[in-house]
């Protein structure tokens, strides 16, 4: 890969098939494009790869469906015209192959097949991102039936966050407003971009709940 390009990097010892991979996600710090590679543990040959319109800088692996075979997550930005959301893909770990799809199914990346994802989560944008180009999954933590999900509140790693809590099945188990994003939507109503009175964040926070969209594949 040439230019000024990043890595995150996990690998997993495959249960069924008894040998080892890795999984790299390289980010293009200027561009929107990531490179997803598989390689194997033994050869260093890269097995397949998979091309996403925005940046993925964050990557994790779990057997969510019990099945003794891991999926891999893969999380942060979907920055296309149609999109601009913070998202998170899933993939068998089989079968990562392909490149973002477009609403209409077609894909971003030329002379590419369309991608393998298994779910593609989107995460709505509230009023403290509404000016901004699009919000980003700032961390992810899969661990012990629960995915957690810091959702920034627009395009810098450090702006104002909330926390989506799902079980292995992606059912919606929680949402939390840092007291940072609190502050901003107090700050929202002092500048008359938000109705006066009572914020009840815990309504909203079941409002912004039913406006996650999970794509399943």
């Amino acid at each position: 890969l040439q230019g000024d390009w990043s890595s995150d990097v996990c690998s997993s010892d495959l249960v069924k098939s008894n040998r080892a991979q890795i999984v790299v996600s390289s980010v293009h710090h200027f561009g929107c494009p990531t490179q997803v590679a598989v390689i194997d543990g033994k050869t260093g040959h890269q097995i397949s790869e998979y091309w996403h319109r925005g940046h993925l800088n964050h990557l994790a692996v779990a057997d969510l469906d019990g099945d003794g075979e891991p999926e891999v997550l893969l999380a942060g930005v979907n920055d296309a015209p149609e999109y601009k959301q913070a998202t998170i893909l899933v993939f068998d770990h089989r079968r990562i192959s392909g490149a973002t799809k477009n609403p209409k199914g077609g894909v971003y990346f030329q002379g590419m097949e369309p991608g393998t994802e298994k779910k593609v989560v989107f995460f709505p944008k509230t009023p403290a991102s509404e000016d901004a180009e699009f919000n980003r999954v700032c961390e992810l933590w899969v661990d012990s039936g629960r995915i957690a999900v810091s959702v920034s509140e627009g395009i810098a790693q450090s702006s104002p966050s909330l926390i989506y809590e799902f079980d292995y099945s992606f059912h919606l188990t929680n949402v939390v407003f840092s007291s940072q994003l609190i502050q901003r939507y107090h700050d929202l109503q002092a500048d008359g971009k938000l109705p006066k009175g009572v914020l009840d964040f815990y309504a909203i926070a079941q409002e912004l709940g039913t406006k996650v969209k999970i794509i399943k594949v």
